[in-house]
């Protein structure tokens, strides 16, 4: 008797687990009928057991930003090659005539008209901010009001528009400009603060004709002359001159409170970036010949507006200068309030022989 009771317990037990069997088969089935195939492909998308499906893009996979930086790399390249291959284009002012003949003028104080041609020594006496003066004094240069000149140029005439006096460049380039070409008067202005003994050209404030002009929503041509890269050609040789040193003189680049847009826009994408982040001076160094992410961080930068004016200052006057001169690294850092304005330390060095036929590219 207890036998059969304990085979019809079987049976039992056997019973049950194929009606649990068979209930969950139906109830996988209702689930799978109820999903749509793209829903299907989301969830392989999404589960990261699944091999399958295409993986979920990047934060910033063909973002107007990632664009932004990969054009910046590539730009960072083609300056790297231009200061160490000597093939950019000179430039076509020689003449310091040519600031007025631009509508150039000299305005120390921004808060008075000026209408004089641009002085030739600078404004010296002008005390450099706390920040700045703690870098310098990190970087050995004097930070005394003695050996710093402040130069601000302003292209505007109390006249109003001109024209020019006098053709620059080569007829048939696009560097051409006759005589009589005229410009508008845009109230751009280039402030710097220039060391020669100390090497460092310090980068302040400086607003170009075309930003100007969109600024203000003003039309009209800018003049021939509206690169920083021109304008601050004229105030390092003033500067060099005052203290009796060679313009090749030349060790950093300085971007102090970089303001740009695409600029900035560049650096909130490496801030993304697993492992960076801005820190306080002295930041941290991207060599431009580094492999990896980090040499293409420094490209980038070079690449940059504010890169930009350094690259073709050094390309397009080496003639000038005497000798090749090319951007080694760059030190990006920022202040530690909440508020933080980052900055940029271009290091500059001799183009050695062996890099005439280099061309960089991305990492």
């Amino acid at each position: 008797m207890a036998a059969t009771y304990s085979r019809c317990r079987t049976w039992w037990c056997i019973l049950r687990i194929l009606f649990v069997l068979f209930a969950t088969v139906a109830q996988c089935r209702k689930f799978v009928e109820d999903i749509e195939i793209g829903d299907l492909q989301n969830l392989n998308n999404t589960s990261p057991a699944v091999k399958v499906g295409t993986p979920p893009p990047s934060p910033f996979a063909s973002s107007p930003e990632e664009e932004n930086y990969q054009n910046a790399i590539d730009k960072g390249c083609s300056h790297l090659n231009m200061m160490r291959t000597g093939s950019a284009s000179p430039t076509i002012f020689f003449d310091r005539d040519s600031l007025f003949d631009n509508g150039w003028v000299d305005q120390p104080d921004q808060n008075e008209l000026g209408d004089a041609p641009p002085s030739a020594g600078g404004t010296p006496g002008v005390e450099l901010e706390l920040d700045v003066a703690e870098v310098y004094r990190q970087l050995q240069i004097s930070d005394t009001t003695d050996d710093n000149l402040m130069f601000r140029w302003t292209q505007r005439r109390q006249g109003g528009p001109g024209s020019t006096q006098a053709a620059y460049g080569q007829a048939g380039t696009s560097d051409y400009f006759p005589r009589n070409t005229p410009y508008g008067m845009t109230g751009a202005y280039y402030e710097n603060q220039l060391n020669p003994v100390g090497g460092i050209l310090l980068s302040m404030f400086n607003f170009g004709p075309e930003y100007m002009l969109h600024a203000k929503g003003t039309s009209g041509p800018p003049p021939p002359m509206k690169r920083l890269s021109d304008v601050l050609w004229f105030q390092w040789v003033d500067a060099c001159r005052v203290f009796g040193v060679h313009v090749n003189n030349i060790r950093y680049f300085y971007q102090h409170q970089v303001s740009d847009e695409l600029t900035e826009a560049i650096m909130d994408v490496v801030i993304e970036m697993p492992d960076q982040e801005v820190r306080a001076w002295p930041g941290v160094d991207y060599y431009m010949d580094d492999p990896g992410v980090n040499g293409d961080i420094g490209k980038a930068l070079l690449g940059s507006p504010n890169g930009h004016a350094v690259a073709f200052f050094l390309a397009q006057h080496a003639a000038l200068i005497g000798r090749r001169l090319t951007v080694d690294k760059v030190r990006w850092w920022g202040d530690l309030d909440k508020d933080y304005d980052q900055h940029m330390l271009f290091y500059i060095l001799e183009v050695p022989e062996a890099d005439d036929a280099l061309t960089p590219t991305p990492s």
